[in-house]
């Protein structure tokens, strides 16, 4: 899953729906190796201009990686990067495959 958060105006409401949106996801069930292994692929992708305490405390709370970006190629330049590591970690078995195969 990739949470992207561009500035748009004002930073009201960004932490409220930032922790919102990954509490939820992150609300299953931790024992179960599916839902563990699901947790380990969500990005959190925002803009170099926008601030909140609840993005600075993202990685505290939930197993997620945070990158900032400044326009749109960097934020799709993260976003491949993200993609290709996963990718890296399963193939290598880092990282179980959801789709169950080997």
């Amino acid at each position: 899953m990739v949470f992207v958060a561009p500035h748009v105006g004002r930073n009201l409401g960004v932490g409220i729906e930032t922790g919102s949106v990954l509490e939820a996801f992150y609300a299953d069930d931790e024992t179960d190796p599916v839902t563990a292994s699901r947790q380990e692929r969500v990005l959190f992708v925002h803009e170099d201009s926008l601030s909140s305490a609840m993005i600075g405390s993202v990685t505290r709370r939930w197993e997620t990686t945070v990158r900032s970006y400044a326009d749109r190629e960097e934020l799709l330049h993260e976003i491949k990067l993200f993609v290709v590591d996963v990718m890296n970690r399963e193939f290598a078995g880092d990282l179980p495959r959801l789709d169950g195969s080997e």
